[in-house]
């Protein structure tokens, strides 16, 4: 779908009450206006198109059938829009160099940057019929960089410049640790836990804070809840810092071991509790699936997999540094974990809905 000459796709959206509906806005000054004023920070440019009385104005575009994703790109091209290749992409770190590929049948006279002050932008002439750039962007957040054709026809290109990977990795390793719960009296001493960046409130099995209903296991367990821990682990093995390292331990000591995961002196050792979190289903009435056997997710266990195998690869790895188990000890829970999620799944007669798997059949 290419807009005809004089008409450009400005917004679009798919409104909830008609999901099957995609609607593309030509002048889309007052739909974008609306949709700020509900909270949208959309910011790409939009018009307005006023006519007087007996005046008209047409748009419209054309819809074409084409072989292939090149072919795509060539008729984007053959069409007067222009075929923009990017890399490495359109979020990018400060200490990288963005490269721009452009290729139009009307070519592309000079790039804008938004903030012109904080851009560099080198031409670096022609190569194969496409004309090429070099940006390197100093502002952090969204940058537009605006693509002026020599007919007049403009596109707007939307990137996000962060920090250097490694100082967003550092910031957020350290983040993690810092705002984990500790206190000795509490169930889930040691927990990792999810913050609210708007309210500025650590939640936890006594705050849940804005999460509501069944989705309260997010704060625990589950992708979103085990996944702090993976991501900490995996960063302190190649970069590793003492306090994040005593962080990962005393999650494993006073939330992992005995809590979220059974032990080898239990039955169906290794095995992890599902939802709504670990400390209910242990108390539960329930001795099935839905109760003190609850550990089915098949999901949930590659994160503590990757967990005990970066914190080996620490105690392994790391000299001067100090971990609680020694690099066999973490090898073996990481085995262990990797091998209960076929094991102690396959004693149960039910599976997650999202897991995509039955345990019978595994079994």
């Amino acid at each position: 779908m290419l807009p005809e000459n004089g008409a450009a796709l400005e917004y679009w959206d798919a409104p909830k009450n008609s999901p099957d509906l995609y609607r593309v806005f030509f002048h889309a000054a007052a739909e974008v206006a609306a949709v700020q004023a509900a909270g949208s920070r959309w910011r790409l440019p939009a018009t307005s198109l006023t006519l007087a009385p007996g005046e008209t104005a047409r748009r419209g575009v054309r819809f074409l059938l084409v072989d292939g994703y090149a072919a795509m790109r060539r008729t984007i091209a053959e069409h007067g829009l222009i075929d923009v290749e990017v890399v490495p992409g359109m979020t990018v770190p400060t200490d990288l160099e963005v490269t721009l590929s452009l290729g139009s049948r009307v070519p592309v006279v000079r790039l804008e940057p938004e903030h012109s002050q904080h851009t560099e932008c080198t031409a670096l002439g022609e190569r194969a019929g496409r004309k090429l750039f070099h940006l390197r962007f100093a502002r952090l957040g969204e940058n537009h960089v605006t693509l002026h054709q020599v007919d007049g026809g403009r596109t707007t290109l939307e990137f996000f410049v962060t920090e250097p990977v490694e100082t967003m990795i550092a910031k957020r390793g350290a983040f993690i640790a810092a705002h984990r719960h500790r206190d000795p009296a509490k169930w889930y001493d040691g927990l990792l836990a999810e913050w609210n960046m708007e309210s500025e409130t650590r939640l936890g099995p006594d705050n849940y804070d804005r999460i509501k209903g069944w989705r309260i296991y997010e704060v625990t367990c589950d992708d979103p809840g085990l996944s702090k821990p993976a991501f900490l682990a995996a960063k302190n093995a190649d970069y590793p810092v003492q306090a994040e390292i005593d962080a990962l331990d005393d999650y494993v000591e006073h939330f992992v071991w005995g809590g979220l995961q059974r032990t080898t002196e239990e039955q169906w050792p290794y095995a992890l509790y599902g939802i709504p979190d670990w400390k209910r289903n242990r108390d539960s009435a329930d001795p099935g699936d839905k109760g003190r056997k609850h550990f089915w997710r098949p999901y949930d266990y590659p994160h503590i997999v990757l967990m005990y195998f970066a914190l080996c690869r620490i105690a392994r790895d790391r000299h001067g540094f100090r971990t609680r188990l020694n690099a066999a000890a973490y090898l073996e829970r990481a085995f262990g974990t990797a091998r209960a999620m076929f094991i102690a799944q396959a004693s149960q007669q039910s599976c997650s809905g999202n897991a995509g798997c039955s345990p019978s059949r595994i079994a």
